[in-house]
C-alpha cells in the first residue's frame, strides 16, 4: 500500500507535459486493459502498473520515456534443483540492463494436470553467482516446503523492459523439476 500511495503522489507531482507523454505513449505501445483488448490503458494506469513492478524489483522510477520496443527476452525452460539450490533456468541469458521479470510458480501438481493459474505464487528471485535466479527463500515462504524432486509445477512469467514502459503478456505452462546440472 505504501508503494501504491507513493506512486500516486509521484503521478500527481508530474507536470502536465509529463503526464501527457504517458498518455501518448499508449499510441506507440498499444497496451490494453486485461478484459477487453480494444480498450487502451490510461496513462495513469500504465504509470502506476509499470512503476509498481519497478519498485517491487528494487529499481528506481523511470523518469524519461523512451519509445523503444520490447527487447528480446528468453523463454522459460524449467526449475532446477541441484545441491539444495532451487533455481529457474532460461534458454538465454537475462540481461538485467534491459529486462526484468515476474515469475509465479505453483506447488507440486500431477503430471497430467492441465495448466491452471490457481495457486500460483509470486517468486521474487535472487541471482546466484552462476547467473541462475534462485527461488529457495520465496518458495519456502509461499509453500512451506520444497516439492519432491521430479515433480511437476505450473508457472507464469512476464517480462518488462527496463528502458521503456513496455511488457509482455504472461508466458504460462507446466514443467517437470529437473535435478542435477
Amino acid at each position: 500500500r505504501i508503494k501504491i500511495a507513493s506512486l500516486q503522489h509521484s503521478w500527481q507531482a508530474l507536470t502536465d507535459d509529463q503526464r501527457r507523454q504517458w498518455d501518448r505513449f499508449l499510441d506507440f505501445s498499444g497496451q490494453t486493459i486485461r478484459r477487453d483488448r480494444s480498450i487502451l490503458l490510461s496513462g495513469q494506469a500504465l504509470y502506476i502498473k509499470y512503476q509498481l513492478f519497478r519498485l517491487l524489483y528494487d529499481q528506481s522510477l523511470l523518469t524519461t520515456l523512451a519509445y523503444i520496443p520490447m527487447p528480446s527476452h528468453p523463454n522459460y525452460i524449467r526449475v532446477r534443483q541441484a545441491a539444495g539450490i532451487w533455481s529457474i533456468q532460461f534458454d538465454a541469458t537475462v540481461n538485467p540492463a534491459t529486462i526484468f521479470y515476474i515469475c509465479k510458480i505453483s506447488n507440486a501438481r500431477l503430471e497430467n494436470q492441465a495448466f491452471s493459474l490457481r495457486n500460483l505464487r509470486f517468486m521474487k528471485v535472487a541471482w546466484a553467482s552462476d547467473d541462475e535466479p534462485t527461488i529457495n527463500t520465496p518458495y519456502l515462504a509461499a509453500f512451506g516446503a520444497f516439492p519432491p524432486t521430479d515433480a511437476w509445477i505450473h508457472y507464469a512469467v512476464q517480462f518488462f523492459s527496463t528502458l521503456s514502459p513496455v511488457y509482455t503478456g504472461f508466458f504460462t505452462g507446466t514443467s517437470q523439476i529437473h535435478t542435477g546440472m
